[in-house]
């Protein structure tokens, strides 16, 4: 039973995370987005989902057990890190006028399609089309790894938070790669399932 309501809560998040933004020119632009449209998206419901999952099955910060009370403290320390890296994201982008969202590419080819997954990781989009260095992501890291590192058991350092930023980077690379490919991936199983 925990094993099918663990499935329903990953094949729920990751249809979550594959609503794509538009393609158009004007995805480059600043968005015009409140914090709350900006912070609550499919995407961060996906992350803090799969999270989640993940920190329960490998029993991140042992002391809080595996149980439902270790689930429920592991799920606020998720939202904390992903509200407080949104919130710093959103403050410096819009102090600096830029956007750090992902925008699918309009090229063509595996190859160049996920070096520009990988690539978007490090760059942000001015309001008028160039790019600018990732200080809004860096700063929403950064900020994620302040505020949730002194919970990860007895003795964090330097080298968790490192290893946390790392992660954070690692999957934000995934969710552009998923972003980037979805259409084909959903086209896909679509296909087998007609058939």
């Amino acid at each position: 039973m925990k094993s099918a309501r663990l499935s329903i809560v990953l094949v729920c998040s990751l249809t979550s995370a594959v609503r794509l933004r538009g393609q158009d020119s004007s995805a480059l632009a600043v968005p015009n987005k409140t914090f709350v449209e900006s912070a609550f998206t499919p995407g961060m419901f996906a992350k803090v989902s799969l999270g989640v999952l993940y920190d329960q099955a490998t029993v991140q910060v042992p002391e809080w057990g595996s149980g439902a009370a270790g689930l429920r403290k592991r799920a606020e320390w998720r939202m904390a890190g992903l509200l407080s890296r949104a919130a710093s994201e959103y403050a410096v982008a819009r102090l600096r006028e830029t956007n750090p969202a992902y925008v699918r590419c309009r090229c063509k080819g595996f190859g160049p399609r996920s070096r520009h997954a990988l690539v978007s990781e490090f760059v942000e989009v001015r309001r008028d089309g160039s790019f600018a260095a990732p200080v809004a992501r860096l700063t929403g890291i950064a900020t994620s790894v302040a505020v949730t590192t002194p919970f990860l058991g007895r003795n964090p350092g330097v080298g968790t938070g490192v290893e946390h930023a790392g992660l954070l980077l690692g999957t934000d690379v995934g969710f552009n790669m998923l972003q980037e490919f979805w259409p084909e991936i959903r086209r896909a199983l679509l296909f087998r399932r007609s058939q």
